[in-house]
């Protein structure tokens, strides 16, 4: 399960442990307020991932009108810049 890390005290907390923990950085893309960010589990929703032809994490898909105009593979975060800016 996903959670929220709300506080620095919280993310020690998390972070000293034995097992592996994972932490996914992101930020709120307000400076984006015409375009809506969605993500998919692809675990959970593994026809969505077929259809779109998922083949790495992360890809970040852009659609317009229901069309696909364009993807990005990997963390690429100025390709992800790039594209929303020429998409959007």
């Amino acid at each position: 399960m996903v959670q929220e890390i709300e506080s620095h005290e919280q993310f020690n907390v998390i972070i000293d442990v034995e097992k592996l923990v994972v932490i996914d950085c992101y930020a709120e893309w307000c400076d984006y307020p015409d375009v809506d960010f969605f993500k998919v589990d692809v675990d959970k929703l593994s026809s969505v991932a077929s259809e779109l032809g998922v083949r790495a994490m992360p890809t970040f898909y852009f659609f317009k009108k229901g069309e696909k105009v364009g993807e990005v593979v990997g963390a690429n975060p100025p390709a992800l810049k790039a594209a929303i800016e020429k998409y959007s």
